[in-house]
């Protein structure tokens, strides 16, 4: 009975995990159909604009060659004035034919002259028009080629939540190594604060596992960890709140940081944790004892990812260089080393940053 038992639960486990491949190659294969049609999208595009673009050179061309027709046509006509000039001097009795042929052909030059140069501006304007006509073509087709690229298609939606206000349930994010997500936030429709930190458990499909909450505090980052529980780091007031659980997301044990307005943080390479917000950078060992603690000079920092040479780069924002706070705010980014010393720091105008990752 056992074994017969022992069977059919390998036999569910093989459907499920055949299930499983088949929904991944679907996936791939409206992935791979997406990747297809951006690409022809992308030739398209770019067919086009080597098309208008060779249809501005034979206009350019034609521009050039009419001027220098009405060029050849000027010097034509000036060296056909020399010379019936100097054949009319050599009679005095046509001097006076002379100077009134000359007036006239000096009224026909100004004349032509003052046709040539209204048909001049008449066809720059007409170029302008049509260089302003072909550039709003290519940014209209670069907007439709842009809005292609976003165009994606959705497997699937879940909400999540009770029936208190749950809007902020979903703060932070994060891949697990089964396969499915890990969710963090804050909910008042569970647990026994008017707002607790909330951890949510789903499959690949996102359907939910599990769920728990943590009394009285805010969730604001979430990550797996190297031995496969979780941690969050949120707060609790304005003190900052590390918590460690395990693969079920049973509290394993938890630390709190007085006075720190924790924004983000993630697991180190050594296994301790790095917390970052405001102007406050922590470094914890494993079990989220503070190692160290550095102040940033800055605002406000909103994300923190540990380099590949052991170092920090955070990122945020700050008024400087004025540093006063009615004025336009920058973008602020800071390299430090392993012990959290600036090496570097950047600004860029204008704006917020409100997440980083190394390339």
């Amino acid at each position: 009975m056992n074994k017969k038992a022992s069977r059919k639960k390998t036999t569910k486990k093989i459907e499920e995990e055949l299930r499983l491949k088949k929904e991944k190659e679907i996936q791939e294969k409206k992935r791979n159909e997406l990747d297809k049609k951006q690409k022809e999208d992308e030739e398209l595009q770019r067919k086009i604009i080597e098309k208008k673009a060779e249809e501005q050179k034979i206009i350019n061309e034609k521009v050039l060659r009419e001027k220098r027709e009405r060029r050849e046509q000027n010097r034509e006509k000036r060296d056909a004035f020399k010379n019936n000039f100097y054949s009319l001097m050599k009679n005095r009795k046509t001097i006076r034919i002379l100077l009134i042929v000359n007036v006239v052909i000096i009224l026909s030059f100004v004349i032509l002259v003052s046709i040539n140069l209204f048909q001049k501006i008449q066809e720059d304007i007409r170029i302008q028009e049509e260089t302003e006509r072909l550039a709003e073509e290519a940014e209209r087709l670069a907007e439709e080629n842009r809005i292609d690229k976003d165009t994606s298609v959705q497997l699937w939606a879940k909400s999540y939540g009770g029936n208190q206000s749950d809007t902020s349930g979903g703060k932070s994010f994060g891949f697990t190594s089964d396969g499915g997500y890990i969710i963090t936030g804050k909910t008042k429709s569970y647990g026994g604060g008017l707002s607790n930190i909330w951890l949510i458990k789903t499959d690949v499909n996102g359907t939910e596992q599990w769920n728990k909450t943590f009394d009285g505090g805010y969730g604001s980052s979430v990550q797996q960890t190297k031995d496969g529980g979780y941690v969050i780091i949120g707060r609790k007031g304005f003190n900052a709140w590390l918590i460690k659980t395990d693969v079920n997301g049973d509290e394993q044990w938890n630390k709190t940081f007085d006075g720190f307005y924790v924004m983000d943080g993630q697991q180190t390479s050594d296994g301790g944790y790095i917390l970052a917000g405001r102007t406050s950078l922590v470094k914890t060992d494993i079990n989220g004892n503070q190692e160290w603690n550095k102040t940033l000079d800055t605002w406000h920092v909103s994300s923190v990812e540990q380099t590949s040479d052991g170092g920090y780069v955070l990122v945020g924002s700050t008024y400087e260089p004025y540093g006063d706070r009615s004025s336009t705010k920058f973008v602020w980014l800071s390299k430090t080393d392993e012990t959290g010393d600036e090496q570097w720091v950047k600004t860029f105008v204008y704006g917020t940053g409100r997440s980083v990752k190394e390339t």
